[in-house]
């Protein structure tokens, strides 16, 4: 062989193992892992976190580490994903409280109402704080699980039939549906909350069984069609923040290759960003399409809210803490921490 022919194969080679390294040095000989995942309902704006997740651990990876998302609650039932990590039936799952408020009160908690939490880049920050919170570490570890991210969703809002409530007095005696903590908002109003798996709100909310829902506000109503059956919806309510996040199990994480848990914390931000950012171009679009079925939208004066926040957010959350002391835990403590963190997550948005 020429000196010219030995160059040019050893450039080849050169560039072959600057291209395999990265895998090379991951995996070593490269380890396959792969989990599953329980998402319930179908894939929507609040799984867009999940799937970017996945998308970019594989990528990383090159393919070694894979997350398989099952929707449909196809693995285990919405209520069930923190029982099925425990007994490692599955390796993660997205899991939202407010559908089994009995068993992670504290995860809840940051959906109390009225909290001073701005905007979803506001909770997203509150949570990876508040998610390291040694209380909150405890809660979920009864279920060999850890909270790896917020699947960050919007503001609670409320769509219904019937006659408007375009008065908050108007709230006094209407049903509606609103699990966990703010159904305390509903309270606030003189309404009776009621808790309803959130894929079975459109065949209830079409019989009659309430007079309205509340939900993460728009794309959820648009991902399960309630503005098809309803007949008006608020606007500018905002009684909460969810906070529904991604729980993987606490032992699957630990027996992840090094390279393949640095691949998924990584990934993390990216996701949590993408979710944002499909949220708020989806806005609009659900928007208009609200408008464009007719139903009423309803603006309630600053005036009013305000009232309404002034007389009942002290007693909401005192009932809280009340609550958790009576749970066993530092009530007051961890809710001045809620708060406290809260405020510096808004704080840090805004400036």
């Amino acid at each position: 062989m020429g000196s010219c022919a030995r160059l040019a194969a050893a450039l080849v080679l050169i560039a072959a193992l600057v291209l395999i390294a990265p895998f090379a040095a991951m995996a070593g000989p490269r380890q396959q892992v792969m989990w599953y995942l329980s998402a319930w309902g179908a894939p929507r704006a609040v799984t867009k976190s999940m799937e970017v997740l996945a998308e970019t651990v594989a990528r990383e990876t090159g393919g070694g580490f894979t997350i398989a998302i099952h929707y449909g609650e196809a693995l285990s039932p919405q209520r069930e994903n923190l029982d099925s990590i425990s007994v490692g039936i599955i390796e993660a799952a997205h899991v939202c409280p407010n559908n089994h408020p009995g068993k992670t009160p504290l995860m809840l908690a940051p959906e109390l109402p009225f909290l001073p939490i701005d905007g979803l880049e506001a909770s997203q920050r509150f949570s990876r704080v508040y998610y390291r919170h040694p209380e909150v570490v405890r809660e979920l570890a009864r279920y060999n699980a850890v909270a790896l991210m917020q699947t960050t969703s919007p503001r609670y809002e409320f769509m219904g039939k019937g006659s408007p409530p375009t008065d908050i007095a108007e709230w006094s005696g209407k049903r509606v549906r609103a699990p966990g903590n703010v159904g305390a908002a509903v309270r606030a109003l003189g309404g009776q909350p009621t808790s309803v798996p959130t894929p079975e709100i459109y065949n209830a909310l079409d019989r009659g069984m309430f007079d309205a829902a509340t939900l993460p506000f728009p794309y959820a109503f648009g991902a399960y069609r309630i503005h098809e059956v309803a007949q008006w919806y608020t606007l500018n309510m905002t009684a909460a923040m969810p906070n529904c996040f991604l729980a993987v199990g606490q032992k699957s994480l630990a027996e992840l290759p090094d390279v393949y848990r640095d691949a998924l914390m990584a990934a993390v931000p990216e996701a949590a960003a993408a979710q944002i950012d499909l949220l708020n171009a989806q806005e609009a679009e659900w928007l208009a399409a609200f408008d464009r079925a007719g139903l009423t939208r309803i603006v309630y004066r600053q005036d009013q809210l305000d009232g309404l926040k002034a007389r009942s957010a002290k007693r909401i959350w005192a009932d809280w803490v009340a609550d958790a002391n009576r749970r066993g835990l530092p009530g007051q403590a961890l809710f001045d921490f809620i708060y406290a963190e809260a405020e510096k997550a808004s704080a840090a948005v805004t400036n």
